[in-house]
């Protein structure tokens, strides 16, 4: 695999990970991993209980100031607090996991030779694997690495057809109306003399009811599925696959 030819693994590929390296740059330099802690985030709950706390006393203060007129923040609040009650998060970390199983159905069979499908994600699939022979003997394991090379491209594409399905749940759960929810912001901002309060409120809202976002939920199902795969060992060379990975891209580097 050295020399020459087109890198093995995809540009989406590389870019998840440019932009995941990015992120934890942002963040700093004390997210080290050297105890079990350390993989299961800060605890956060004073903080949320706080925040939280903000929350209503900022809204209470709103009201107040807003007087016979306090319906509308109350109808606004009501319908951002329905729309984020409908989403279900641990379902999006299960839907991100599916998207894995889905390409894993894919490829294997386009290895097995089955009858094409009509869906231009299995003509993508087919092509790549016919472009990039594999020198492992093993299965399993050629089917792993072109699981890890191919799940970034999918996942995109998957991701931004989800995304509009869950927008689309949120409507019909809570018959949410865009144009009725903007005129009520702008009438309360209107009333309140400025947009501050809203944009203080919305911060604390985020960070109280969405420090999560679905989408996140969603992208670590599909890390999940990566990460199941990536682990697995290789039975001819006893490396895990994300050894094979490594050493795949350096033998194209030289």
């Amino acid at each position: 695999m050295r020399g020459g030819g087109r890198g093995f693994w995809p540009s989406a590929f590389a870019r998840v990970f440019a932009e995941w390296l990015s992120d934890i740059s942002k963040k700093g330099r004390d997210t080290m991993f050297i105890d079990c802690e350390d993989f299961c985030g800060t605890d956060c709950s004073a903080e949320l209980n706080r925040t939280i706390r903000d929350f209503f006393e900022l809204a209470a203060d709103m009201r107040s100031r807003l007087g016979e007129q306090a319906y509308l923040l109350d109808s606004h609040l009501r319908m951002i607090l329905e729309a984020v009650a409908v989403i279900p998060l641990t379902h999006e970390s299960r839907v991100g996991l599916g998207i894995g199983s889905e390409l894993n159905g894919m490829i294997r069979r386009v290895t097995q030779g089955a009858p094409e499908e009509a869906n231009p994600l299995y003509e993508k699939v087919k092509a790549y694997i016919e472009e990039h022979p594999l020198p492992w003997r093993e299965s399993y394991t050629q089917h792993s690495m072109y699981f890890a090379a191919l799940l970034g491209d999918y996942a995109e594409g998957a991701a931004k057809e989800y995304r509009q399905k869950l927008a689309e749940h949120i409507r019909i759960q809570t018959d949410f109306d865009a144009v009725k929810l903007r005129e009520l912001r702008r009438r309360v901002c209107e009333l309140l003399g400025g947009e501050e309060d809203m944009q203080r409120l919305e911060d604390l809202f985020r960070q109280g009811f969405l420090s999560v976002m679905p989408m996140a939920g969603f992208a670590q199902g599909v890390s999940d599925a990566l990460l199941s795969v990536i682990t697995s060992r290789d039975e001819e060379t006893s490396k895990l696959i994300f050894q094979l990975m490594l050493d795949a891209n350096l033998a194209y580097e030289e």
